[in-house]
């Protein structure tokens, strides 16, 4: 049987991390990744790291199959066990993508939340279980994976609107206080890798962004590119692909499209294919209702 093919196997996704040795995931294609087990009703992906008061937490989307759409939860990393995955913002549509941050002792997150057509901010007002939709960053606009960074003292964000698959665009939004201050369209060469798929970060003076590659099949790898104020599209770097990576144990491995690091641990997302009973069952109950 082909499982790729099977109806019996649907998509799913896992998260997987591992303690940095040899620096980053740039240099480093030998330290194993850890792939962490999903709840019985869902599957994780796009994780963050996150650290608070001496806790690692990890936030990611978690897929309900029951509710057929994502939510974002988190667990906590306590020396490399984790707990159960816990949901915590849960919206009558698809949210995934949780880009989480700190500003002036407040914590925030802006999921993607495309199938509602807008952009949200929440704040966390008792972290990490209870947060509160503080305000509308854009409306009418299908932005996906938007991802925050700071340069020359100024906030930016990279964004994609997939309005339209075969039209998709990039923007970077300038932020203020108020929201959003204005928004450009970046030129890109190749709109199928140039999806965001993590956080900005900078190294040995360059500034890195992580990029999905999704000629292949949607989230296929990972292309890292350095760039510029007047180069904001960037030059890869690197370009790693599922089968670059090694990991704890045999899984059937389609894709990987999110990175992220902090001083201690990188984390990723895998994408396969599985069979799951309940998810079986949710499927063909959405279907016939």
């Amino acid at each position: 049987m082909n499982i790729r093919r099977s109806k019996l196997f649907a998509e799913s996704w896992n998260v997987a991390i591992r303690r940095k040795k040899q620096g980053d995931i740039l240099t480093d294609l030998e330290t194993p990744f850890k792939i962490l087990k999903n709840n019985f009703s869902s599957w994780c992906a796009d994780p963050f790291i996150f650290e608070y008061k001496q806790k690692t937490y990890i936030f990611a989307e978690i897929y309900d199959y029951r509710l057929h759409r994502g939510t974002i939860g988190y667990t906590i990393l306590n020396e490399g066990k984790i707990g159960k995955w816990k949901q915590v913002i849960v919206e009558e549509y698809h949210l995934s993508y949780p880009f989480i941050f700190q500003q002036n002792e407040e914590i925030y997150i802006i999921p993607e939340s495309s199938q509602n057509n807008s952009l949200h901010i929440y704040r966390a007002v008792d972290f990490p279980n209870k947060w509160k939709k503080e305000a509308v960053l854009a409306d009418d606009r299908n932005f996906v994976d938007t991802t925050l960074f700071q340069m020359e003292n100024q906030v930016y964000a990279f964004t994609t609107d997939v309005s339209s698959y075969e039209k998709q665009k990039e923007y970077i939004l300038k932020l203020n206080d108020e929201g959003i201050e204005k928004i450009n369209e970046i030129p890109v060469n190749d709109f199928k890798t140039s999806r965001m798929g993590g956080k900005v970060f900078q190294k040995e003076n360059k500034r890195i962004k992580v990029c999905q590659d999704c000629h292949k099949t949607y989230g296929g790898g990972l292309i890292f590119k350095e760039f510029r104020k007047d180069d904001l599209e960037g030059n890869t770097i690197q370009h790693i692909l599922p089968e670059s990576l090694i990991f704890d144990k045999k899984i059937l491995i389609d894709g990987i499209h999110t990175y992220n690091a902090n001083g201690e641990y990188e984390i990723i997302d895998v994408k396969t294919r599985r069979f799951n009973l309940l998810n079986l069952i949710c499927r063909f109950i959405n279907k016939t209702r």
